[in-house]
């Protein structure tokens, strides 16, 4: 797995809660060592910045931006900070964003409340022409006790059936366990079929080469938390 300088062929978008595992990807699929990364949890981030790595697979030449975790719906600051980061990044990169991989806990029993929200930022960060180009990996798997399996596979199904499946298609879902190691790479090979140059532009990247550009508040994704804001679920401080 070498580093490049070269253009990338195809650029990915890493998306998720605090502690759903992107970074730990990153770890796997670039095969960098525990003191070259740091690896949040489930409370806290140790991505505060969009941070992008390069990485060669089958031929393939890679980026691959890694960003900050989302946060619950009552954290609207946070989360229009993640927008922002996210967005001077993409402003800042010649090159289009080739696919979006959201990253969602598998232990994360219910997708309601947080994990809604925080998916619905994902689509809209998107936009819906994009929606091709959008894969779930479900994580945590290695948490999980062997007798359980059965009923977490059973839930991943239905992740993949119902709340992964809007615009008459199911968004492709790969569950992600540390002793299978080879679909971290299935993951990026997945990417593989798009040629260079056939990329669709993310929601958010025309956003910020809009010469109209009025801020993260305003782009699509920017709303979805806004919304909460003036339902009165949470504040911005």
């Amino acid at each position: 797995m070498a580093a490049t300088t070269a253009s990338p062929e195809a650029t990915l978008l890493l998306i998720g809660p605090t502690g759903s595992g992107k970074s730990s990807f990153v770890q796997r699929v670039a095969r960098l060592s525990d003191s070259d990364i740091e690896i949040g949890n489930g409370n806290n981030s140790c991505t505060l910045r969009c941070k992008v790595y390069k990485v060669t697979h089958n031929g393939t030449k890679f980026a691959i931006i890694d960003t900050p975790g989302l946060e619950d719906v009552a954290a609207a600051a946070a989360n229009l900070r993640t927008l922002q980061e996210i967005a001077a990044q993409l402003k800042a990169q010649d090159t289009n964003v080739t696919g979006a991989i959201y990253f969602h806990r598998i232990t994360d029993k219910r997708f309601t409340g947080t994990s809604r929200f925080n998916f619905d930022i994902f689509k809209a960060i998107c936009g819906e022409e994009f929606y091709p180009r959008m894969v779930c990996v479900t994580t945590m798997w290695n948490n999980i006790q062997p007798k359980k399996i059965a009923a977490f596979e059973s839930l991943s199904k239905q992740l993949r059936e119902s709340h992964m499946n809007f615009a008459g298609k199911s968004v492709t879902v790969f569950d992600l366990n540390e002793s299978d190691p080879d679909v971290y790479f299935d993951v990026l090979s997945y990417f593989v079929r798009y040629p260079r140059g056939s990329h669709r532009l993310l929601q958010l990247q025309k956003e910020v080469r809009d010469p109209r550009w009025k801020g993260v508040k305003k782009t699509m994704a920017g709303k979805e938390v806004m919304k909460k804001v003036n339902a009165g679920f949470c504040v911005i401080l």
